[in-house]
């Protein structure tokens, strides 16, 4: 069984309880090089073209702990490749991070008299999709299928986001459909172009992609783990949490918090911060992280928790105890906001919020909250401002606006009305550009056995201090199930995937200008075909940081690209 305990800047539990993605645990770099081992079953091909190489019997290649290995089968003219087995699997492309050793093994199966084969390869500046009837070919993915000679196969194309499909070449021609009698082995082109980006876009579109980095088993332990999304600071450092079932202290065994602090452009870890606890909550901030760390057992037993602040070198300092219900939020300007029911260790309990600065957890300002309803969420702006989210009674939900120093901008507003909330429901908050706020609604979906996840919908959004909701934008609620990060220093928006069951193991991160025109994709794929994937991140710098899927209860695997949305 694995709880799950959400963790996010601004992920605020509304009814039910939240948890944090589900991952492994570890902390140590690769060793300097590893060996990929690529079996060959049949008569075909296994070719890279980043390292270039080819096996065309059994081979191993040693290559740096950092590289992302792309495979493509080539079978034989008289065979069909079946599949992939060990580190790839299903029937198309496949990426191999060479953070461990790893074993691929690639199996050719011989055409039957009378089976020909239909291979499509997309080509082009820019990337699409290729389907056929009948089923069997879906590439990327899937591109090539054995058909008995004399069937009649139809293929269609639908270009990505951004792209344009401009036509067939090989067995088809022109941009219309795609229709043929396979009487013999046939290759089809699928030319798709990459749209010129409008002005709004100049100096944002995604670049090279620099080499990727990563780490796998951040976390000394035996126990199962979950990791969370990384995060990072507007230095380079991240911050990659995961939450530990069962540390061991005398007699007794009690769930604690490892926050792996490491240096993104060598790829070496730092430091460890940990804490005995329930769960803990982090944000970057201006110079390492912030996060509000619950507490079970010994040394503060009933205490709701304490805000604790580690540097990039792991230097750490915290507040006084926290008693009571407090939920927290990390801001955009690298501060820490805390509201609800509480108080510290000497002071008489409060409706309240407190702001924490971003280089200690020093109280910075305090306010009394002037809804009586129960804090659901709270997130920051760019300029420092804070909305704190309240229940409304009745469906509703209200709202009120803070400044940088705690003082009221608003009175107490309606945010939502008729809200219905799922079995475990909350909302979160996303900073925009050039202040504001938008708001969604996020639901976790039991998978059984005690794993979850998310999906998400954005509701409203508000531009600073305003006590105006607008509905969200049609660029945000066509994007669900995403997060939203600000990139390009602060120029462009980074749409961000949420982890789920069962889709395409290719993660892509939409990069968006101000106004929500789509200016271009930062690919992240890490296998062909399906698979569980989970959050992705963005450093503050601008990294992108890749959760990779959990292959074992105690190993978390991330990797990421220094600066790549800079």
């Amino acid at each position: 069984m694995r709880a799950g305990v959400w963790a996010a800047a601004a992920a605020i539990v509304l009814f039910g309880c939240g948890g944090k993605s589900n991952g492994g645990g570890g902390s140590k770099g690769g060793a300097v090089q590893h060996t990929l081992t690529v079996h060959i079953v049949g008569n075909g091909q296994v070719q890279s073209s980043s390292p270039a190489f080819s096996c065309s019997a059994d081979c191993q290649r040693a290559m740096d702990a950092t590289t992302t290995v792309h495979l493509v089968a080539v079978p034989a003219s008289t065979s069909t490749f079946s599949g992939w087995q060990g580190a790839c699997s299903g029937t198309g492309s496949c990426a191999v991070s060479m953070s461990a050793d790893m074993q691929v093994t690639a199996t050719f199966s011989a055409l039957p008299p009378g089976m020909v084969v239909i291979t499509v390869t997309p080509i082009g500046t820019g990337g699409g999709r290729v389907m056929s009837t009948p089923a069997g070919i879906d590439c990327p993915g899937s591109c090539a299928m054995p058909v008995s000679a004399g069937t009649k196969v139809s293929l269609t194309a639908q270009p990505d986001t951004g792209s344009t499909f401009t036509g067939w070449g090989g067995g088809c021609s022109g941009n219309g459909g795609c229709s043929m009698t396979a009487g013999s082995d046939v290759t089809v082109w699928a030319n798709f172009t990459a749209n010129v980006p409008p002005a709004q876009c100049a100096g944002l579109a995604p670049g090279a992609t620099p080499a990727a980095k990563s780490i796998s088993n951040p976390a000394n332990t035996n126990f199962e783990v979950t990791c969370i999304a990384g995060m990072g600071d507007p230095s380079g450092t991240l911050g990659l949490e995961n939450f530990n079932f069962g540390r061991p202290m005398p007699n007794q065994f009690f769930p604690a918090e490892y926050l792996h602090i490491v240096d993104s452009v060598s790829g070496q870890q730092v430091a460890v911060a940990s804490h005995v606890g329930d769960s803990g909550f982090f944000a970057p901030t201006t110079d390492g992280f912030i996060g509000f760390m619950k507490h079970v057992g010994p040394p503060l037993n009933g205490a709701a928790g304490t805000v604790e602040y580690w540097n990039h070198l792991g230097n750490q300092s915290h507040s006084d105890a926290i008693f009571g219900a407090a939920v927290f939020a990390g801001t955009p300007f690298g501060t820490a906001l805390l509201a609800g029911d509480f108080h510290f260790f000497s002071d008489p309990s409060a409706h309240q919020l407190w702001m924490f600065g971003p280089n200690s957890a020093v109280k910075r300002c305090g306010a009394t909250l002037a809804s009586p309803g129960t804090v659901f969420g709270l997130g920051g702006t760019e300029g420092g401002s804070a909305l704190v989210i309240t229940d409304g009674g009745s469906g509703n939900i209200d709202a009120q606006w803070f400044g940088s120093t705690c003082t009221p901008l608003t009175g107490v507003f309606r945010l939502i009305t008729g809200f219905q909330a799922g079995p475990n429901t909350w909302f979160e908050t996303a900073a925009l550009i050039g202040g504001g706020i938008a708001v969604r609604r996020v639901d976790q979906i039991d998978e059984g056995s005690g794993i979850a996840h998310r999906t998400a919908q954005w509701l409203v959004t508000l531009a600073a201090s305003s006590a105006a909701p607008a509905s969200a934008p049609k660029w945000l609620t066509d994007r669900p199930n995403t997060n939203l990060a600000i990139a390009r220093s602060g120029a462009a928006y980074a749409m961000l995937p949420m982890g789920a069951p069962g889709v395409d193991c290719a993660q892509k991160v939409d990069v968006l200008a101000p106004d929500g025109t789509f200016c271009g994709l930062f690919d992240a794929p890490i296998a062909a075909g399906k698979c569980r994937t989970e959050d992705f991140g963005l450093g503050r710098d601008g990294t992108p940081v890749q959760l990779l899927p959990r292959n074992s209860p105690d190993t978390c695997a991330y990797r990421w690209w220094p600066s790549a949305l800079r």
